[in-house]
């Protein structure tokens, strides 16, 4: 995992080079030589990190929401629902020289995007997750009138609210745009303290709007972190994405060899060997013969183990996870998208769905080995968004490690991390996608 962090860390350095020479010559200026010279690499280091200009442009982009959303997230709980609106909605607008340089840098990639596919697909995400950040905005700041019962009107009247909703949405969208524009490209006829100001009247005035039209938010559960709160918010989770080993199905890196080697021995092997960074290669999608190879290249025993376990791998999989299966039984019934994503090697994951048939109730499963992709990675965070449409405001991912639930969360997925079935009943039913036993009874 430490040289997934660093090359992590690296790819952000480049980025971060990137938008100086954005900045400084424009995105025409932003070659692959140019920035690798910026980032004091030479063009072959850059490469082994970014193929094409167009990949590190794209990540470049993305960066620039990826920060903004840490920044909402990082915001300390407000007195009011109003005040609460207003630091997420200020968290969007170039108000320091650190966000003028992010929003500098993505203005100018939003409009030089043209033909190029990556560009293309980065901006309409960005789009999506700034839209579906005005959407919490607005429900922060009418979540002041969610409990009187003259602010919810009864269901003849659910359509008319949800289309001033969407329009006070497309509003909020178009001011947050123009005063970012404007403190971009006109400083000095727009001062940061001014378009602060027109943002807060905005929201007043939006509420003042949406309580004179009775339209209220239910309150639903809202998980951050470990940490179960109520917020007003129309974003209920819609979908859940699910890790397979240890999750759906269980997996002990022991019993391809049980039979031949003791657990220490084993254990000393993995040790040896490194294991770990074996199986990792092979989620990543290197091929199992190239994995065993460079097992052999320290230790021609090495090689051989390896190659067993790779021959025997069935056997490394102990059946579905207790309660699993209900629990995904449930979920489906309740409408809820369920999917998948899992560090596997496209070689050996023909066998999950033989051993844990619950996998087979997934919608669709990413799996890093076909992917070349392998979490923590944001990307396949990002590419699992992409593919499958989803807000991560509204998916909940479950994976047994820390270090992947942080990732997703970094991402804005509310994240939860699995120890067991019942854990995760429970942590469901808070989110509200799975009826609590006494409703149930009811």
């Amino acid at each position: 995992m430490p040289k997934l962090i660093d090359h992590e860390s690296r790819r952000e350095e480049i980025a971060a080079a990137a938008w100086r020479v954005i900045v400084r010559d424009g995105v025409a200026g932003a070659s692959v030589r140019t920035v690798a010279a910026e980032a004091g690499l030479s063009v072959g280091s850059l490469r082994h990190v970014f193929a094409s200009q167009s990949q590190l442009l794209a990540f470049a982009m993305r960066l620039v929401i990826d920060r903004a959303g840490e920044r909402v997230r990082a915001l300390p709980r407000a007195q009011t629902p109003l005040k609460s609106a207003e630091a997420i909605a200020g968290e969007l607008l170039p108000l320091d020289e650190d966000r003028r340089l992010e929003m500098e840098v993505y203005l100018a990639l939003f409009s030089a995007s043209g033909s190029d596919p990556n560009l293309q697909e980065t901006k309409q995400d960005a789009w999506k997750r700034v839209r579906t950040t005005c959407r919490i905005i607005i429900d922060q700041a009418v979540g002041a009138d969610a409990n009187d019962p003259a602010a919810n009107p009864g269901p003849a009247d659910h359509t008319d609210r949800t289309v001033r909703i969407e329009t006070e949405v497309i509003l909020l969208h178009a001011v947050i745009d123009g005063l970012a524009s404007h403190l971009v490209w006109q400083p000095a006829e727009l001062k940061p303290h001014d378009a602060r100001r027109a943002l807060i009247e905005h929201l007043h005035q939006m509420q003042a709007r949406l309580s004179e039209s009775s339209v209220g938010i239910p309150e639903v559960p809202h998980r951050t972190g470990d940490a179960t709160m109520t917020q007003p918010t129309a974003l209920q989770p819609t979908a859940v994405v699910f890790d397979l080993g240890n999750v759906l199905i269980g997996w002990d890196q022991t019993g391809p060899l049980a039979d031949r080697m003791t657990l220490d021995e084993w254990y000393d092997f993995a040790a040896e060997a490194d294991f770990g960074m074996l199986n990792t290669l092979a989620d990543r999608g290197v091929p199992i013969t190239e994995v065993i190879a460079q097992a052999a290249e320290s230790d021609t025993r090495h090689g051989e183990i390896v190659a067993a376990y790779y021959d025997r791998f069935d056997l490394s999989l102990t059946g579905p996870v207790q309660g699993m299966a209900e629990l995904v039984a449930e979920l489906k019934a309740s409408d809820v998208r369920l999917l998948g994503l899992s560090n596997w090697s496209a070689e050996t994951f023909h066998h999950a769905p033989k051993v844990a048939p619950a996998i087979n109730e997934l919608e669709d499963i990413v799996v890093s080995g076909r992917e070349k992709l392998i979490k923590p990675d944001p990307e396949i965070f990002h590419l699992l968004s992409r593919r499958f449409d989803l807000v991560p405001e509204q998916t909940v991912f479950v994976d047994d490690l820390p270090a992947n639930i942080a990732a997703a969360e970094q991402l804005g997925f509310i994240g939860l991390l699995f120890t067991d079935a019942r854990q995760l009943r429970d942590d469901l039913t808070g989110l509200g996608l799975l009826a609590s036993p006494a409703t149930v009874e009811n």
